[in-house]
């Protein structure tokens, strides 16, 4: 993925707020998914889009930048509970109505072996910031 690299800093530098490589974006693969982590990746970036003014392939994926200044906002920190960074950034990004795109980038296996997270505990924490971020952005709730 380090290949996407430029193209990533690029789609930046053209004025996006956050640029995801997405690895399952046009000939993009992901060689270390698994039948429950490519589900919980196909589920939870489609629970993401109707947030989102822009398309959601990959709301999971680490390998993006974005604006330092989704990070200082004062949402952020309050959302933040538990692993939920990578997707809590695509939705600040949808919260605020912000541009993001992605980029493909394949995924290779995991160097060593088998994640050490917890996929029932992670997918839950995800899905309340999802839920928190549904109740924000269509019922002005902030909880």
């Amino acid at each position: 993925m380090v290949e996407q690299l430029a193209d990533l800093v690029a789609k930046l530098h053209e004025g996006y707020d956050m640029v995801v490589v997405s690895r399952y974006l046009a000939h993009a693969v992901s060689e270390d998914d698994h039948a429950v982590s490519a589900f919980g990746n196909w589920m939870f970036s489609r629970l993401m889009r109707p947030l989102a003014r822009f398309p959601v392939t990959d709301a999971l994926n680490i390998y993006r930048g974005y604006r330092r200044s989704l990070l200082l906002d004062p949402d952020f920190g309050f959302y933040l509970k538990g692993p939920v960074l990578e997707p809590l950034v695509t939705g600040m990004c949808a919260l605020r109505d912000l541009n993001a795109t992605e980029i493909p980038g394949s995924e290779p296996v995991r160097i060593g072996g088998q994640t050490k997270r917890s996929i029932v505990y992670n997918g839950s924490m995800v899905l309340l910031m999802i839920v928190r971020l549904y109740l924000r952005k269509f019922l002005g709730i902030r909880v």
